[in-house]
C-alpha cells in the first residue's frame, strides 16, 4: 500500500506488521500532519471481528489523555478496515530498558506516567489486555504514549484456539505477549482491569531489573511459569531497591486477581507511598515507640476507603517482625521468632487471609503499620515489642485496623524466662486466640451497617450472624433466617448459608415459636446435610451442623465433627465452645470436667470474644451438672449481664438460684423472660434440650427447680 491514498491520507512508510494487520505512517493532506494508520488484513477479517473492530475503536476513540495515543478516525478502503491515529515520535519502551534496569527514580517516574494513563482508560471502562513495553512509546521529552487500547480483545472474538486468543492484534511474537499475560487470561477465563495490573507489575519489575520476573526456554514453559511459579523478587537482582517498592511489584503479580490491587489508583498510591516511606526511613521512629506514622503520600486519601467492596472483603492480616527494645542484640532473634510463631498460628484461624511471612518480614520492624497494611494488602497488622530484664520478659502486642486507622486490640504479656520455645508458643497462642474473636466481630459489625439489598451471599450470612449473636430474640432470628434463605437463592452452593440456616431453625424451636416442630427439625437436618456435603472441611460449616445434630439426638456424630473442626482450625474457639456444650449436656462426669477445662481456657484466652456470653452459659450448664451451684450462679450472672436476650442463660441462672434456695432471685429472673420472649415456657425449653442431654435426669438438673416454680406460680 506504499504510495497509495486512503481517503485524504497518503501512505508514506510501513512502521510495523503483525499477524492480523500492518501499521503505516501516512500524511493527512487536509490538516497537514503525519498520522499512523492500522490496517486489518482482509483475509483475517470476519463479520464478527469487523463488528468488534468498530466497537473497540469507538471505545478507544473516547479516551482523551496525554499518555494515550489518540484515535482520529475509522474508515473503510476497498474492503479494508483502517484506524487512523496520532503519530508519535519516540521509541518503544522495550528498546530502552537497560540490561540492568533503569535507575529507581526513572523506573518509578515512568511507572507513574503509565499508571496515570491506565487509570484514565479503566475509568472509561476500557481494559487494554495486551499491555507490554512494545505497546508503550517513550517520547523524546521523556513522557509516554500507550498504544492499542481496547484493540487486543479483537483477536478473541473470532479465535478458534487458545493460541490465537493469546496473540496481540498488531504486536510481535506470542512469547512477548505470554510474558506479560495474567494467569486468568492464559486460561481464557473472564478478565477485568486486574489483568492490566498484572501486566503492569511485569513491566515495573522489568524496568527495575532489566529482566522479566518469569522466564522459561519456550512458550509452553513460560505459560506454565506464569501460572504456577513465584515471580523473581526485584531485590534478588538489585538488593538496593527499597523493600516497599518490591512489595508493590509482588502484590501486582499475585496469581489470583483478588490478591492484586483493587485498581490502578490504589497501586499508584502505594507506589508513591513506597518511595516516600523509603525517603523518610532515616527519620521514622519504630511503631512500638508510639511515634506517629508518616504523612500519606501526595494525592492519597487521608483515611482508608470504606467502600462496600472493601467492607465485604474477608478478613486479612499481616504480622510485622516484633521489635526488640532490649540492650542485648540477641533478643532480636527472640522477637523475630515470636512474630514468626504468631504468623504460623494465625494460619489456623478460619476465614482469615494471612500475608506471607517472607513478605511481612521483608518490610522490617521499622515500617509503620499503615504503610505495611497498604503494601501487603491487608486490613489488619499485628506489631509489637519485646523487652527482657534479667529473667523477666515483657511482650506488648497491638492489632491495628488500617481501615479505621485505630488500635483494635492491645495486650501485654509478662513471663519468666524458662523454656523459650514454650513461652513463645504460649504467648503466640494467646495473641491469636484474642485476634480470632476480633476478626469475627469486625466482619459482622461492618456488614451490619450496609443495607441488606446491597449484600452478596457472604455478606448476608455475616449480617445474619450479627443479628443472631447480638439481637437474640424470635424476631431477630426470623430476620436472620430470611437473610440466609436469600443467600442460598443467590448462591445455592454456599455451604455456610445452609449450615447457619439449619442452626437457626433449631434455635427457633428452642424459643417455642414454631408450630410444626417435626417439619422444622427435618428442614434443619436437610440444610445441615446439604452443607456438610458441600464443604466437609469448612470449620464454620462443621460447627453449625454439629449443633443441628446435637439438638436431634445425634450426640456422637456432633462430637466427632466438632473434634474434626478443632483439628482443622485449632484457633477457631467457637468449635471448642460447642464441644464443651456437648460434653456438658450429655457427657458423663469426665466429659463434664473436660468441658469445664475447655471453657476456662477459652474464656481466659479471649475475654472479648463475641461468643463470651454463650461460653459463660455453657459453663453454667457444666457447673449445674456438677452441682457446683455457686460457680454456676457466677457464670450465669455474667452471661445474663452480657446478653440478657439469650433466654437460655436466664433459665439456667434461675435454676442455679433455686438450687441454693434463692427462690426470690429465681422468680425475679424468670419474670424477666417474657420481655424477650412472651411465648417461652419451661416445658418447651425442656423439650428442646432433651435431645441435647439425652437424659431426663440431666434435664432435671438444668430445669427441674424452675419447672416446679413455674407450675406453682401458674396454680
Amino acid at each position: 500500500m506504499l504510495g497509495e491514498t486512503i481517503g485524504h491520507y497518503r501512505i508514506l512508510e510501513q512502521l510495523g506488521a503483525g499477524g492480523m494487520g500492518v501499521v503505516y505512517r501516512a500524511r493527512d493532506h487536509r490538516l497537514e500532519r503525519d498520522v499512523a494508520i492500522k490496517v486489518i488484513r482482509p483475509e483475517a477479517l470476519t463479520p464478527t471481528l469487523e463488528a468488534a473492530f468498530l466497537r473497540e475503536a469507538r471505545l478507544a476513540s473516547s479516551l482523551n489523555h496525554p499518555g494515550i495515543v489518540t484515535i482520529y478516525d475509522v474508515l473503510s478502503h476497498e474492503g479494508v478496515e483502517c484506524i487512523v491515529m496520532e503519530f508519535v515520535q519516540g521509541e518503544p519502551l522495550n528498546r530502552l530498558i537497560p540490561a540492568s534496569g533503569f535507575a529507581v527514580d526513572r523506573a518509578v517516574e515512568l511507572a507513574l506516567l503509565i499508571g496515570d494513563a491506565l487509570a484514565a482508560a479503566h475509568a472509561a471502562g476500557i481494559v487494554h489486555r495486551d499491555l507490554k513495553p512494545a505497546n508503550i512509546l517513550v517520547r523524546d521529552d521523556g513522557r509516554i504514549k500507550i498504544l492499542d487500547f481496547g484493540l487486543a480483545t479483537l483477536a478473541a472474538h473470532d479465535a478458534p484456539s487458545s493460541e490465537t486468543r493469546t496473540m496481540s492484534l498488531f504486536g510481535g511474537k506470542m512469547v512477548g505477549t505470554i510474558a506479560y499475560m495474567a494467569p486468568e487470561q492464559a486460561l481464557g477465563t473472564a478478565a477485568d482491569q486486574r489483568v492490566d495490573i498484572f501486566s503492569f507489575g511485569v513491566i515495573l519489575s522489568q524496568m527495575l531489573t532489566g529482566a522479566l520476573p518469569f522466564r522459561a526456554p519456550n512458550p509452553v514453559a513460560l505459560m506454565r511459569a506464569v501460572q504456577l511459579d513465584d515471580p523473581e523478587p526485584v531485590r534478588a537482582v538489585r538488593p538496593e531497591i527499597p523493600q516497599a517498592l518490591e512489595a508493590v511489584t509482588l502484590r501486582a503479580l499475585a496469581k489470583e486477581p483478588a490478591g492484586r490491587f483493587r485498581d490502578i489508583p490504589e497501586m499508584m498510591d502505594l507506589l508513591r507511598l513506597a518511595i516516600a516511606a523509603d525517603a523518610a526511613a532515616p527519620q521514622r521512629m519504630a511503631f512500638a515507640t508510639g511515634a506517629s506514622s508518616p504523612a500519606p503520600a501526595r494525592g492519597m486519601a487521608q483515611s482508608a476507603p470504606q467502600s462496600i467492596a472493601a467492607s465485604l472483603e474477608k478478613a486479612s492480616i499481616a504480622v510485622l517482625p516484633f521489635r526488640s527494645v532490649s540492650p542485648d542484640p540477641e533478643d532480636g532473634y527472640l522477637a523475630a521468632g515470636l512474630a514468626s510463631e504468631v504468623t504460623r498460628w494465625l494460619t489456623g484461624v478460619p476465614r482469615l487471609r494471612v500475608a506471607p511471612q517472607h513478605a511481612s518480614f521483608r518490610l522490617g520492624d521499622q515500617t509503620d503499620v499503615q504503610t505495611a497494611a497498604k503494601l501487603l494488602n491487608t486490613r489488619y497488622v499485628v506489631a509489637g515489642t519485646l523487652r527482657r530484664a534479667g529473667e523477666r520478659l515483657r511482650v506488648h502486642a497491638e492489632l491495628v485496623d488500617s481501615f479505621q486507622e485505630m488500635v483494635a486490640w492491645t495486650q501485654t504479656y509478662d513471663r519468666r524466662m524458662t523454656d523459650i520455645f514454650e513461652m513463645q508458643e504460649e504467648i503466640s497462642r494467646a495473641i491469636v486466640s484474642s485476634i480470632g474473636g476480633h476478626m469475627i466481630r469486625a466482619a459482622t459489625d461492618t456488614v451490619y451497617r450496609i443495607p441488606t439489598e446491597n449484600l452478596d451471599a457472604w455478606g448476608l450470612v455475616r449480617k445474619a450472624y450479627h443479628i443472631w449473636n447480638y439481637e437474640f430474640s424470635p424476631q431477630a432470628l426470623g430476620q436472620a433466617i430470611s437473610m440466609l434463605q436469600r443467600a442460598i437463592e443467590l448462591d445455592p452452593d454456599y455451604a455456610a448459608a445452609s449450615a447457619y440456616l439449619g442452626h437457626y431453625l433449631m434455635q427457633m424451636l428452642g424459643y417455642g415459636v414454631v408450630g410444626d416442630r417435626e417439619g422444622t427439625a427435618r428442614t434443619a437436618l436437610e440444610a445441615a446435610e446439604r452443607a456438610i456435603a458441600l464443604a466437609p472441611n469448612d470449620p464454620e460449616v462443621l460447627e453449625c451442623c454439629s449443633l443441628v445434630w446435637l439438638e436431634n439426638w445425634q450426640y456422637e456424630r456432633a462430637v466427632q465433627w466438632l473434634k474434626r473442626a478443632i483439628q482443622i482450625a485449632p484457633f477457631d474457639l467457637v468449635a471448642s465452645g460447642y464441644l464443651a456444650l456437648a460434653y456438658s449436656c450429655a457427657g458423663g462426669e469426665p466429659e463434664v470436667l473436660e468441658a469445664v477445662r475447655i471453657l476456662k481456657k477459652i474464656v481466659a484466652d479471649a475475654p472479648d470474644h463475641p461468643s463470651m456470653p454463650y461460653w459463660l452459659t455453657f459453663q453454667t450448664v457444666a457447673f449445674l451438672r456438677l452441682r457446683r451451684c455457686e460457680e454456676a450462679i457466677a457464670a450465669g450472672e455474667r452471661s445474663v449481664e452480657l446478653q440478657p436476650a439469650y433466654v437460655t442463660s436466664q433459665i439456667l441462672l434461675a435454676e442455679a438460684y433455686a438450687s441454693v434456695g434463692r427462690t426470690a432471685d429465681a422468680r425475679r429472673v424468670m419474670g424477666s423472660i417474657p420481655r424477650f420472649n412472651p411465648n417461652f415456657t419451661v416445658r418447651q425449653f425442656r423439650e428442646h434440650i432433651l435431645p441435647m442431654c439425652r437424659s431426663e435426669e440431666y434435664v432435671d438438673l438444668l430445669t427441674g427447680c424452675c419447672q416446679s416454680l413455674q407450675e406453682a406460680d401458674s396454680n
